[in-house]
């Protein structure tokens, strides 16, 4: 079954997977074998580092998403735009966040000024989204967990295409509770009718997996003979860290070797599974880090660890809940998953909001804690940075595609996609026309075939890259001269070479200047 294989046999099946072949040489497909479009499911889950789950390598139990792996491909760049809402508003309009509404923060439903036009922080209603696409091509569309994309009524998910919908509309909040915060409300509504959780009983990552299930159920009653999109957002393993106790019991000691030797241990069981070679150089650690002999409370730091991987094994089996209803519906052949993490692991220090209660344990409710830039560091293994960063370890997402009836499976497709790719694909696979999106198919590239070049394109507050064939230009901010890496040799970003191609820096700093413009990004000489 899907949800609970144990542990031994997920562990021989993903060391199998280290003799995986690379699509883009002969991939092999038999094409499509279903009698309607294929349903869609779009799985995102919130600050995951790229190397977290168990098919990337990572500590956390995650079987489900072993099985989505082996049965499908593992992409190793998804690029993201670093941030949740613009990388939420590109996925789900196949435009850049710029276009989407998403060039600065989000407008708050509190009196707060809003933006206008790329800056207007929420999403525009020229910018239809993939809901309101699939709708016109016969689709039901559902929506549970994190939305994001605009706090006012007017723009929430019911109101932009989606039949049933249900989650957090802001972005974050304790996953035992509502919490409000000083300077903000937060909000959670179902079918576009606020809705509060219960005082006990509520874990948001249970809840996400349960309210999807019931709208599956829903629509097989009602609607089986349309074809469902669903997207199901998680908010994990997004701060404030929270796991119950006996999922964080089984991750106790795990960690006690700290970042340096956790980030060493990815890189080995990464190399053996054939997703990095030799050019993935280890990179020192940064020097705000402390090393971890350094480390007093080692306990508290072990701690916030064990319950960020248990909250992402918690998220697995919430997702094995919902594979599982799929198949039982004889849905799940004839169902595209892809799943991805919104951006890198999260550095950010929240002790400052003053909202833990000290009296609560790491990952009990009333705390309210995250990992922190030296587990980030850790997380988002080979790269370097963070989210919130135009770097690899910012918007690099590992992801998985899963539909046995058009890809093959079990292979590692190391193709250039970006977050606005999924409309076009969907689109397409809608048997809709995908002109007029920033985003293009991934299908080709799944099946194996050869695309077109491409270069990517990234502007979020004064963040920016650029990539053109195995070039990447960054910029950490406004005031930041560009750096540039050639990511055939130094994926990791490790060799800073503007110095000695000032040529190309001005070529590729004209041409995102160019879309820059075109986009409507501020600051634009």
């Amino acid at each position: 079954m899907i949800i609970r294989p144990n542990r031994r046999q997920f562990i021989a099946a993903t060391a199998g997977a280290s003799a995986t072949a690379v699509v883009g040489a002969s991939a092999a497909w038999a094409g499509p074998t279903a009698r309607q479009p294929p349903n869609l499911l779009l799985i995102l889950a919130d600050d995951l580092g790229w190397s977290d789950t168990q098919p990337y390598g990572g500590e956390a139990f995650t079987p489900n998403l072993a099985r989505l792996a082996s049965g499908g491909q593992r992409l190793t760049h998804f690029y993201n735009i670093g941030k949740c809402y613009p990388s939420r508003a590109s996925l789900l309009t196949g435009q850049l966040n710029h276009r989407a509404g998403f060039g600065g923060g989000i407008a708050l439903d509190t009196g707060t000024a809003r933006g206008s036009g790329p800056y207007r922080g929420y999403l525009a209603p020229e910018t239809p989204t993939l809901a309101e696409l699939l709708s016109r091509r016969g689709y039901r569309s559902y929506i549970s967990g994190k939305w994001h994309l605009g706090e006012a009524p007017e723009h929430w998910p019911d109101q932009r295409g989606f039949d049933r919908s249900f989650g957090l509309i802001s972005g974050a909040s304790s996953h035992y509770e509502l919490l409000q915060e000083r300077e903000r409300t937060r909000v959670m509504a179902r079918d576009g009718i606020p809705w509060t959780p219960p005082d006990s009983g509520f874990f948001s990552t249970d809840t996400y997996g349960e309210m999807a299930v019931e709208m599956l159920r829903d629509h097989e009653r009602s609607h089986s003979a349309q074809p469902f999109f669903l997207y199901l957002a998680y908010t994990a393993p997004h701060f404030p860290i929270h796991a119950p106790r006996e999922d964080r019991a089984r991750y106790r000691g795990r960690f006690a070797g700290g970042w340096d030797l956790l980030r060493r241990e990815r890189f080995a069981r990464l190399r053996e599974l054939g997703l990095i070679d030799e050019r993935f150089a280890q990179t020192p650690r940064p020097s705000g880090i402390l090393g971890w002999d350094t480390v007093r409370d080692r306990g508290v730091w072990e701690q916030r660890m064990e319950t960020y991987a248990a909250m992402i094994e918690r998220m697995d089996r919430s997702i094995g809940q919902v594979l599982a209803r799929i198949q039982a519906m004889g849905q799940l052949d004839n169902t595209l998953i892809v799943f991805a993490s919104d951006n890198g692991a999260s550095h950010e220090d929240v002790s400052g909001r003053n909202l833990h209660r000290h009296d609560s344990a790491i990952g009990d409710r009333g705390s309210y804690e995250s990992i922190r830039a030296p587990w980030a560091w850790a997380a988002n293994a080979p790269f370097q940075f963070h989210k919130d960063t135009p770097y690899e370890g910012g918007i690099a997402s590992s992801a998985i595609v899963h539909w046995p009836g058009g890809i093959a499976s079990n292979r590692v497709c190391r193709e250039r996609f970006h977050f606005a790719d999924v409309v076009p694909t969907m689109m397409e696979l809608a048997g809709q026309d995908v002109e007029g999106f920033y985003g293009r198919s991934m299908i080709p590239a799944l099946r194996g075939e050869t695309t077109p070049p491409r270069s990517l394109f990234t502007a979020h507050l004064a963040k920016a890259a650029f990539i053109s064939e195995d070039w990447k230009l960054v910029r950490p901010g406004s005031s930041a001269p560009w750096s540039l890496f050639n990511l055939a040799d130094d994926p990791v970003e490790a060799h800073d070479l503007a110095s000695r191609e000032p040529d190309r820096v001005a070529h590729m700093a004209r041409e995102w200047t160019s879309i820059a413009r075109r986009e409507g990004v501020r600051g634009i000489a």
